[in-house]
């Protein structure tokens, strides 16, 4: 077979595989709800007040606090700037809305820390969560996972809680 008709089969393949994503993808529900938990060797008035006070994510967090206030904060997340309506529920809880129009995805975390008693805190973070591109609903279920950020963001909290040599703390800000 020539060149040009291998890279029409080629072309042809990578069509369909295309197709076939968005198929799958579009069979999926846009909603989907995700969870992650962590006990931590921290009482939980350390661990709610690392989590609530959203001036300083930036100190544990892999992003970029841009704006906020009493009920919101606008954060720099890789290349998306993402808006997020604040509201403390029930004692150590946090819910973040995303209040963003035009992101391909959306919905809320909720951020719990519940005190185990002897120094320890448990916290969890639930996602309900939108995505409304047939192709992200796709990678997000079958390559990511839905909860590949939410287990991002508690690693980054529990490393924030580990002792650091003193080259790092130097560095780190």
């Amino acid at each position: 077979m020539k060149i040009r008709g291998w890279a029409g089969v080629g072309v042809g393949g990578l069509l369909v595989a295309l197709a076939g994503v968005w198929g799958v993808g579009a069979r999926l529900p846009q909603n989907h709800r995700a969870t992650v938990s962590a006990t931590l060797s921290v009482p939980a008035d350390s661990a709610w007040n690392r989590i609530r006070r959203v001036e300083d994510w930036p100190r544990w967090r892999d992003l970029t606090v841009e704006d906020s206030g009493v009920d919101h904060v606008t954060v720099r997340e890789g290349g998306d700037v993402v808006r997020y309506r604040l509201h403390e529920a029930a004692p150590r809880t946090l819910v973040t809305t995303i209040d963003t129009p035009g992101l391909p995805y959306g919905g809320r975390w909720t951020w719990t820390v519940e005190d185990e008693g002897e120094g320890r805190s448990t916290v969890t973070i639930v996602e309900e969560g939108e995505v409304y591109s047939p192709v992200f609903r796709f990678v997000s279920r079958y390559v990511m996972g839905h909860d590949a950020t939410l287990k991002a963001a508690l690693q980054e909290l529990v490393s924030s809680f580990q002792p650091w040599p003193k080259e790092a703390q130097e560095t780190r800000g």
